[in-house]
């Protein structure tokens, strides 16, 4: 009896208590887990990582095996997915805020205004219903997170052998997961907090308050600090670092605007068009 009631205690945490704040009590263990295993050497090195980066990150991605440097990024990107569930009914407010305007914008030439509303509550619930699937993988970004160093590390060593880099990939990696984790760490909150901003914008200029001013100071500051990164990483200059940077961002950029241009836009703008087409005469 005891042992089945010990069972089935997840259940009934699930179902009776919140959700959300149960998930975020998990990703405070895993990250209390995680630095447990990275030991004394994880302060050690975090320290030097932001007091003196750029006579520390070549060392100690030269000296970190490839398991720690892993356990850098997951932690980082544990932080993420906790600010992100923090943030979670902003960012629902948020998105709610954008769809009824987008949708007010795009049905003000609706003739039927007694199915008006009809129309309106239908495309709301469905544009609810794909940012709701979205906020379901919140959890997501913590695997997100290592593909990403994983891709841009190794992109960036291919482009820095250009400039004669003749370290590994490793230490490009285990150099990059610093930066990693800090910006989950440190501008986590903010980039996840301008996303919801960015909407209540529309896409504009988004509200200018304390935490939108202090989001990109931070941003500018981890900017220069991706540089530096890939600097050490490679055992190049900072302005041949500045060069693969821009490079892979130009590259980058194009795919994504292509992506949204021949992808995303026209279903956003066919689902658009449905909703003002829909007659129910």
């Amino acid at each position: 009896m005891a042992l089945t009631l010990w069972q089935s205690a997840p259940a009934f945490l699930f179902q009776g208590g919140d959700t959300d704040q149960l998930l975020q009590w998990m990703l405070v263990g895993a990250i209390i887990l995680s630095i447990l295993a990275m030991g004394l050497q994880f302060f050690k090195n975090v320290f030097y990582a932001i007091t003196a980066p750029t006579y520390s990150l070549k060392s100690m991605g030269q000296d970190d095996n490839f398991f720690f440097s892993l356990l850098l990024v997951v932690v980082g990107g544990l932080f993420m997915s906790l600010y992100a569930l923090m943030q979670k009914s902003f960012l629902l407010a948020s998105f709610e805020q954008f769809a009824r305007d987008q949708l007010n914008g795009a049905l003000v030439g609706y003739a039927n205004q007694t199915y008006k509303p009809v129309v309106f509550e239908f495309g709301l619930n469905r544009m609810t219903d794909v940012f709701d699937l979205v906020m379901s993988s919140i959890l997501g970004i913590v695997l997100l997170w290592p593909v990403l160093w994983l891709l841009f590390g190794y992109v960036y060593w291919i482009l820095s052998r250009a400039f004669g880099n003749q370290l590994s990939l490793k230490v490009m990696l285990s150099t990059l997961a610093y930066y990693y984790l800090l910006f989950g760490v440190v501008v986590g909150y903010f980039a996840i907090h301008s996303v919801g901003a960015y909407l209540v914008a529309q896409g504009g200029a988004p509200p200018i308050g304390g935490l939108e001013i202090a989001g990109v100071i931070l941003g500018l500051v981890a900017l220069a600090y991706s540089v530096i990164s890939i600097s050490q990483g490679s055992d190049i200059t900072v302005a041949q670092a500045v060069v693969v940077f821009v490079i892979w961002g130009v590259v980058l950029g194009g795919i994504i605007a292509a992506v949204f241009v021949y992808q995303l836009a026209p279903i956003y703008e066919g689902f658009l068009d449905g909703l003002r087409s829909q007659s129910y005469a």
